[in-house]
């Protein structure tokens, strides 16, 4: 949204205006490209600060940047190795693969922590970086492993989901994962074991292995243990509160989306849908296709629509029969309904020619109910299906999320109005196919004749409605889809057709679906391996079901936050 230059003083002789003009910029595609846009903006400034405020803090920890620089290492390290990955396999960089290096990096020195933290403890005891590095690994490199496997099932159950962004960021961030733990066995030890012993005065903790109890880390952490075994029932009554308001929480959850609103209420796209949605027809498009697909031969339906348009007095008995032998022989050959149509008007454009002047009337009576079957052939030129249209249209803009439909009806309506006289009573529907037929023809005519293949297709047997709503929300998309499936089963269009929806507005709500049930699968799928991965690491179930208690707490709180509203 954009203020136009204010003129410093208006013109001479009046006439022009003082105040600035409004430009808005909004839709769907807008939103998704300014999101995408600004994702790829974000994610160059939070990747660097998340490695720096891991540095940071890593150097507060244990005082030595020449220990840190390690983890620094396999973050980075593996970070590539994902990337890498990505563009050699041929994908293209998303929304959802920008934020590759973003998980990867805090993940990757989850291990390399763990390593130099023990480090730091047992230092002093040894006296001896290889001797100290050997012991840090021989305690830690089976409890590295299993959390480390943890977390690659985790991300790799992405690839559950049955949409492709989502399977190859879960893919990687796992090979990212993967690659991290394997460099940090390797080279974070043999860092630490090649630092000459100089470089490492002073360093480790007092004590031979037990850190400061003064430290500012480690009290608080030794006075909330000390809480802990005290109030054990009351942090367990604490916990089973927190479960019941989270499942609580869960069942008010309502999946919906809208683009939209991922920016901030005053953001140039948000004001610009509102002031364009509540001025004008809609800025949410869904298209509504009806396809009657192709219809197969029919000879006697063709002669018995001959039948009633040509009389059989004046000679049309005999020419009627000659018709019927001709459908039956061209339908051997035809594919479709239209092909049959053209095979035996061209049959009966020729029996003109060679016929006497007495029954050349009855002949052009022939051509003229051929010529009619001919735009009915092409079933959205036909009078009945533009008014079932025209019907439907009505219904969709009963919704009160919808501003506006546009379709094949409205425009030859339009057409016909001006052909017939420019006045509203005539803004209807032509009475016949040929009429129809006409009115697209005189589109055709337009600025962009390929304008009415948006609205029909060339062969007329498939149909666009658009449907401009006023709400982004994916609820409301669907409601809108549940309410045309409901009419479409109560009123059976006069020739059977197929439907099925597009647009962004309505993909988001198939991705919405698709993303939901994909999470819920991953989500199942996960849980279930790392609850296996645990009972084998404890060899009991019992025990490999302790650690998914917290886990899954943590998973039902965090989603029963969402009923928060976003702003």
């Amino acid at each position: 949204c954009r203020r136009g230059r204010r003129p410093r003083r208006p013109p001479r002789g009046g006439g022009g205006a003082a105040g600035a003009d409004l430009f808005g910029l909004t839709g769907l595609p807008a939103a998704e490209d300014t999101f995408g846009v600004a994702m790829f903006r974000q994610m160059a400034i939070p990747a660097p600060l998340a490695m720096l405020i891991i540095f940071l803090l890593m150097f507060i920890f244990f005082r030595k940047v020449l220990l840190v620089v390690s983890p620094m290492i396999v973050a980075v390290a593996s970070t590539l190795v994902a990337m890498g990955l990505l563009i050699g396999l041929g994908h293209t960089v998303h929304i959802m693969s920008s934020m590759i290096p973003i998980f990867i990096m805090p993940i990757a020195v989850e291990d390399s922590v763990h390593i130099l933290s023990q480090f730091f403890e047992r230092y002093r005891k040894y006296g001896d970086p290889r001797r100290a590095i050997l012991a840090v690994m021989d305690e830690l490199f089976t409890s590295m492993l299993y959390t480390s496997l943890t977390t690659v099932a985790g991300f790799a159950s992405l690839a559950l989901t049955p949409i492709p962004p989502v399977q190859t960021f879960g893919v990687l961030v796992a090979v990212g994962v993967a690659a991290a733990w394997a460099l940090t066995v390797t080279v974070v030890p043999a860092y630490a074991a090649l630092i000459p012993a100089r470089r490492l005065e002073k360093f480790g903790a007092a004590g031979g292995g037990e850190g400061p109890r003064g430290d500012l880390l480690t009290r608080p952490l030794l006075a909330l243990g000390r809480f802990t075994f005290r109030r054990a029932g009351l942090i367990l009554a604490a916990t089973a509160a927190v479960v019941l308001l989270s499942a609580r929480g869960i069942t008010l959850l309502r999946v919906n989306d809208n683009p939209t609103r991922w920016f901030r209420s005053g953001h140039p796209i948000r004001v610009a849908a509102r002031v364009l949605n509540r001025h004008f027809g809609g800025t949410y498009m869904a298209y509504l296709v009806l396809d009657a697909g192709e219809a197969p031969p029919d000879p006697a339906a063709l002669s018995a629509a001959l039948e009633k348009a040509l009389p059989a007095a004046g000679g049309g008995a005999g020419i009627l029969e000659a018709a019927r032998g001709a459908a039956a022989e061209k339908a051997a050959s035809a594919r479709t309904q239209a092909q049959l149509v053209d095979a035996v008007d061209e049959w009966a454009a020729g029996e003109m020619e060679k016929a006497d002047q007495g029954r050349r009337a009855a002949w052009q009576s022939l051509l003229d109910a051929l010529s009619e079957e001919r735009a009915r052939a092409d079933i959205f030129k036909r009078p009945e299906m533009l008014r079932y249209i025209e019907g439907l249209e009505a219904f969709i803009n009963g919704s009160p999320f919808v501003g506006k439909t546009n379709s094949a009806a409205t425009l030859v309506k339009h057409v016909h109005r001006e052909l017939r006289s420019g006045a509203d009573a005539d803004f209807t529907v032509p009475a016949t196919a040929r009429m129809a037929a006409e009115c697209y023809l005189q589109a055709q005519g337009g600025h962009d004749p390929q304008d009415v293949w948006k609205l029909v297709s060339p062969d007329s047997r498939k149909a666009n409605v658009w449907v401009q709503l006023r709400s982004g929300d994916n609820r409301d998309m669907e409601g809108v889809v549940a309410a045309v499936d409901r009419f479409l089963e109560d009123h059976r269009p006069p020739v059977p057709v197929e439907h099925r929806w597009a647009g962004l507005t309505y993909v988001n709500v198939v991705w919405q679906d698709r993303m939901v049930s994909g999470m819920m699968s991953s989500l199942a799928g996960s849980f279930a391996m790392v609850f296996l991965m645990m009972a084998f690491l404890f060899r009991s179930f019992l025990w490999g079901a302790l650690p998914m208690i917290p886990l899954s707490i943590t998973i039902a709180s965090t989603y029963a936050c969402l009923l928060y509203p976003s702003p």
